[in-house]
């Protein structure tokens, strides 16, 4: 083994170690959420019979497809029970698999046989391993469907990067798994082609750009039977035209594009849950779009100009973010959050990248900055890690999750109303009846709810007084 092999396989293993030592105190954490829903109560998943096997790949559950998905949590089953760390660090060794996955794949598309490329795919996947903005795809269980996704999206990627032309076929039978695991995975050819332009350079003319469609033929296929499907599954969960106009999508789209950037360099406030402003009107407001606009047309006249001058990574890493992110921008709306982080789990993969391509540049041009370049960026990364130590802490269980929640954004309904039941999980009738009425202050839809959790409040007090 040569000595950059021997680094290679080193820092491979350190990477591998390090998710495991940050995220260890997910061993101590309970389900959350909407766990219960999704897994705990997903009858297909608890000794499956034939026909259990047969739905998992035939039937949506709630309003989910996802077969893979329910296999891990299945295996998981046997293995562990209802230990819910266990399952947790389950959630840990796929994320650990994908960052190794991270090194090799950014490796991939460095030059080969060189240390200096190692250690630039090294700090890339270490950054992917450890950032705050990555914690709520790995602490919260029902988020396996992002890293089992991506870890079948990376491998998809990696083979089509290796040699197109002799792994087309394990590159087709990974995207396939990435679709079963979350149907997210449909920009993947997109991405496939953005990687032949560069840094593969497989474009070279009109003619070529034909080709580079064709030989994906069977790829697009599958991605729009996959997103009709889903279109399909998820109805019951998309907000209709008439309660969020197109006009409020688009501009809230805009607005996530920088919203997300913004948290993955200051990773400071994060919630496990970003709510619609109560009054829809607030979109239209030139505070909330204008930056997302500003940060699409500076960055976008950016990369063009450095394109020109044969600096190509910034329209790369660019271009991946927004294609990657356009099925949850905000332009199709499912569920009652404006934007969550699990969202960008592979879409910001790119900026980290750029990030510690940028800094080696910086020594490159600038060798006397080499120390304080270093320093800069050591004191950044223990900053990342030590945000995502308190932000892991927040997902230890249903009170911690949403009492941040709570402090973010007070008014709203739907962070409330989880609060309210969690209070009433432990007995604090008092503080559940205050949130309860906050939520119904602040126009939860959930009435019906929240009127018989009331009732049963003022039933239980009537009780304990008897």
């Amino acid at each position: 083994m040569s000595r950059d092999q021997f680094l290679y396989v080193g820092l491979a293993i350190a990477l591998f170690c390090s998710c495991f030592i940050l995220y260890w105190p997910v061993r101590d954490h309970e389900f959350v959420w909407d766990t219960v829903q999704f897994v705990l109560e997903n009858p297909w998943l608890r000794d499956p019979s034939s026909e259990d096997w047969i739905a998992m790949f035939t039937q949506a559950h709630a309003a989910n497809w996802q077969p893979l998905i329910w296999v891990s949590h299945v295996i998981d089953f046997e293995l562990f029970g209802d230990d819910a760390g266990l399952h947790h660090l389950s959630n840990v060794f796929y994320h650990a698999i994908n960052t190794i996955l991270v090194y090799w794949f950014i490796q991939k598309l460095l030059p080969q046989n060189s240390s200096k490329s190692i250690w630039i795919a090294f700090w890339s996947a270490f950054i992917f391993a450890v950032h705050p903005q990555h914690v709520q795809s790995v602490a919260w269980l029902v988020e396996r469907k992002d890293t089992l996704s991506v870890l079948f999206s990376l491998l998809s990627l990696g083979f089509w990067v290796s040699d197109h032309r002799h792994n087309k076929k394990l590159s087709f039978l990974f995207f396939l798994f990435a679709l079963m695991s979350k149907p997210m995975a449909v920009t993947l050819p997109v991405v496939m082609m953005l990687l032949d332009i560069y840094p593969l350079k497989r474009y070279k003319s009109l003619k070529d750009f034909g080709a580079l469609i064709t030989e994906k033929w069977y790829f697009l296929l599958l991605s729009l039977v996959v997103g009709l499907l889903t279109l399909t599954t998820q109805q019951t969960a998309m907000a209709s035209l008439q309660n969020l106009p197109i006009s409020v999508r688009v501009l809230n789209a805009i607005h996530n594009s920088w919203f997300y950037v913004g948290n993955y360099l200051q990773p400071i406030n994060l919630s496990p849950f970003y709510p619609y402003p109560r009054d829809i009107a607030l979109f239209t407001k030139l505070s909330f779009w204008l930056p997302g606009l500003l940060f699409l047309s500076v960055s976008s006249i950016a990369a063009w100009m450095l394109w020109l001058r044969n600096i190509r990574w910034p329209a790369l890493c660019l271009v991946f973010y927004l294609v990657t992110l356009a099925p949850v921008s905000g332009l199709i709306q499912v569920g009652p959050a404006r934007a969550l982080d699990y969202y960008v789990y592979f879409a910001t993969l790119p900026l980290g990248t750029l990030i510690v391509l940028g800094s080696y540049g910086v020594i490159d041009r600038l060798p006397q900055l080499r120390l304080p370049t270093v320093a800069v960026s050591l004191f950044v990364l223990l900053g990342l890690v030590l945000l995502s130590v308190q932000n892991i802490t927040l997902w230890r269980n249903e009170q911690t999750l949403w009492t941040r929640a709570f402090g973010l954004y007070p008014e709203s309904a739907y962070i409330n109303r989880n609060l309210a039941s969690v209070y009433v999980s432990i007995g604090d009738l008092d503080s559940a009846l205050v949130h309860a009425e906050l939520s119904e202050k602040y126009g939860s839809a959930d009435t019906e709810y929240l009127s018989s959790l009331k009732e049963f409040i003022r039933q239980q007090a009537q009780d304990h007084q008897n």
